[in-house]
């Protein structure tokens, strides 16, 4: 079997035509993934998507950045997720 992951990217852009703001969406990414379905393997494909698409920054500041990478091996772990978010808790008060 063969696995893909798509990254759709939704902003609110003003339309120059009309002076509204609208919703608009794009595709940014179409990756086919290799490895195991694994919380780290995702998140490090959707990061890369996220750097190729330039949007990284965008979406989040260097700090959020340090956050979510110091939080990826809990992914995986088979925790309970009371458990989980109290290691995730602690990890960004930490981080903090």
């Amino acid at each position: 079997m063969t696995s893909y992951l798509a990254v759709t990217a939704h902003w609110i852009a003003l339309d120059a035509t009309n002076g509204r703001l609208e919703l608009r969406a794009a595709l940014i990414g179409f990756r086919h993934l290799k490895k195991e379905h694994t919380g780290v393997n995702i998140a490090t494909v959707i990061l890369e998507v996220l750097d190729r698409a330039d949007v990284t920054s965008k979406v989040c500041t260097p700090h959020e950045i340090h956050l979510l990478a110091s939080l990826i091996p809990y992914l995986d772990r088979p925790l309970h997720a009371r458990q989980r978010c109290e290691q995730c808790s602690r990890n960004a008060k930490a981080a903090i």
